[in-house]
């Protein structure tokens, strides 16, 4: 099993395995380890990611996703208000950001989240045709609505099981598939 990491990832892995009272290189006989480095991409299977360095608290990146049919998907996670995330997703049929902060005044000067508002702007301005915000509380999820309800459906919260197609060129499709019992 691959586990890509950033870099240093692997450092930290030996130290997890040392505070476990195990030995460094425990989790290398488990895992294929691999550390990405900024703006280099790497392949999973016939996909290619490219990492992105963006602010956060900690050291944090954007994923920028190609499909084998040329579809990009840009996940950007833990991080802050960045123009860099707006141009790198131009272009991009689907974009995924985190909308963790009702308001940006609880949140670190070097602003390590977003706000739902915030996220959306990104999205908007970014131009995709779709967009996902994740990473909010759960009691959150109607605010986060009405915040996404002005794009008409092109920015939504994730919820559980949500499944999204993606396709080179085209909207992205959400489905919602029905819980088994």
């Amino acid at each position: 099993l691959a586990l890509h990491l950033p870099p240093g990832g692997k450092d930290r892995l030996d130290h997890l395995a040392i505070v476990m009272s195990e030995r460094p290189g425990f989790f290398e006989a488990a895992f294929s380890i691999h550390e990405y480095a900024d703006g280099i991409a790497f392949r999973i299977g016939d996909m290619t990611v490219r990492p992105h360095p963006i602010g956060h608290y900690v050291p944090a990146w954007s994923m920028e996703i190609t499909g084998p049919g040329g579809e990009r998907v840009i996940y950007a996670g833990d991080m802050g208000p960045a123009e860099s995330v707006v141009g790198l997703a131009r272009g991009a049929e689907l974009l995924i950001l985190e909308a963790t902060l009702h308001t940006d005044e609880f949140d670190d000067l070097k602003r390590g989240h977003l706000t739902a508002e915030e996220a959306v702007d990104h999205a908007v301005r970014a131009g995709v045709p779709r967009a996902v915000l994740v990473h909010y509380p759960i009691e959150r999820l109607e605010a986060i609505r009405a915040i996404c309800a002005p794009t008409d459906g092109r920015v939504q919260p994730a919820l559980s099981r949500m499944e999204i197609e993606v396709a080179a060129g085209g909207t992205p499709v959400i489905t919602m598939p029905e819980r088994r019992s």
